[in-house]
């Protein structure tokens, strides 16, 4: 919810909400509203971040029967979120690594990290220990989880095309049935409706993961 209104306040505020209108701004040396766009957009982004990362304690509490609250699924996400960060660095590393030699690594390497962030975020491992336990259940169930990981891909590609597909048709049949005054409204609606399709987007990805993990 407060990404989603931190992205509304961006477009309204900014009035830079897509491509277009900041290539505008930029071309009119209106560097302010670029910077506190880009400002906004990052804030957005992290808590964003932040809330999908909640989703593993929320799925993983649910799972084993018991009730994670908000405030206890933040401070979980606090506390392990270095471990996290130092974590995909060196998973990035590997992987971007990989695919320098040539791509077929670095697909390799992907899959086989992949696992690697709900073993922080689940087992409280960190760095190199993490990318090892991916790296353990990759060879005892190398199947399992490339098909769990490509079908959970297809099906958030295909989600995403939808949403965004709907979110499009949504805004220009809007833009042709209201008045010019009204489509700033439209936009911030379209920002909220965005916003939410994508931490359930998330959130699924989320869950998924913390259930292939736990399975």
């Amino acid at each position: 919810v407060p990404a989603a209104a931190i992205a509304v306040a961006s477009a309204i505020l900014t009035g830079i909400d897509g491509k277009e209108t900041l290539k505008a701004a930029i071309d009119a040396g209106a560097y302010g509203r670029v910077g506190a766009a880009s400002a906004l957009g990052l804030v957005s982004r992290v808590l964003g971040a932040l809330a999908g990362l909640a989703v593993y304690p929320v799925v993983a509490g649910h799972a084993s029967g018991v009730a994670v609250t908000p405030e206890a699924a933040y401070t979980f996400v606090l506390e392990r979120l270095w471990s996290l960060i130092k974590t995909v660095a060196r998973q990035i590393v590997y992987i971007l690594l990989g695919t320098l030699c040539f791509v077929i690594p670095g697909i390799v390497l992907g899959f086989r990290y992949a696992l690697s962030q709900p073993a922080v975020m689940i087992e409280g491992l960190s760095g190199s220990d993490a990318l090892a336990r991916s790296r353990q259940f990759m060879g005892l169930y190398p199947g399992k989880i490339v098909g769990n990981l490509i079908v959970a891909w297809v099906l958030t590609v295909v989600a995403v095309v939808a949403c965004v597909f709907g979110l499009g048709l949504g805004e220009f049949v809007g833009e042709l049935l209201t008045p010019k005054g009204f489509h700033p409204v439209l936009v911030a609606a379209q920002g909220v409706v965005g916003g939410y399709a994508d931490a359930v987007v998330s959130a699924w990805v989320t869950a998924f993961m913390v259930l292939l993990y736990g399975d």
